[in-house]
């Protein structure tokens, strides 16, 4: 037997003896301990390739507000998401595995309020996410009272300079600038609308509000 065929020989000896193996640890492997080692298998090469988990996103968009917020974290589907948050315009801390468990929306909520809120994604066999950062600030809409004469050009209104937001008690004013011949405050400048007394109150709604006097 020459050396070639002597080499193809032991050659497929191995490949046999390869073979019975791997036969072996077939059978003695249940079918969900060879499922889990390949996923394991394929989670180390994901993670070897250098795969990141996305970015998680933040809605609504970083910005400022007029009114409360509920703000929702996404990400890819199998990750856990990881947040933190501050308040007062101070930066809050970048999250790690160690910070809460995103789980469902919550709120960014009182006028003058400002929070700052940053989110990782994670996902086994892959590199965690960049981080993200949204800031929320909350700052209600104000509205005036203004008193009108009403075509009357004797004496003159009362001046009301508070900003009022939605909900706070409006006091009304009395007839401070001496109109002649005034009986209340009304809300339409017909009369027909809602009558005021000075010292009686309203609580404010969503938009400005003009009172204007009738006459006797």
């Amino acid at each position: 037997m020459s050396s070639i065929d002597m080499h193809d020989a032991m050659n497929r000896i191995v490949r046999r003896g390869a073979s019975l193996a791997m036969a072996a640890l077939l059978a003695a492997c249940s079918p969900n301990a060879l499922l889990g080692n390949l996923q394991d298998q394929v989670l180390l090469t994901q993670k070897a390739n250098g795969q990141t988990t996305p970015t998680p996103s933040i809605s609504p968009v970083s910005g400022r507000y007029q009114s409360d917020q509920s703000v929702f974290i996404t990400a890819t589907p199998g990750a856990v998401i990881y947040y933190t948050t501050a308040a007062g315009g101070t930066m809050p801390t970048d999250p790690t595995s160690s910070s809460p468990v995103f789980s469902a929306p919550f709120a960014v909520a009182g006028n003058g309020t400002i929070v700052t809120v940053k989110a990782i994604a994670t996902k086994a066999g892959m590199i965690d996410s960049s981080v993200v950062t949204s800031v929320y600030t909350i700052v209600y809409p104000t509205y005036t009272v203004t008193y009108s004469a009403n075509g009357d050009s004797q004496g003159s209104p009362p001046v009301d300079g508070n900003l009022y937001h939605q909900g706070d008690k409006v006091t009304v004013l009395g007839n401070t600038g001496s109109l002649r011949r005034f009986q209340n405050w009304n809300t339409t400048s017909n009369g027909y609308g809602t009558n005021y007394n000075g010292g009686t109150s309203f609580s404010m709604g969503a938009a400005n509000v003009i009172l204007y006097a009738v006459y006797y």
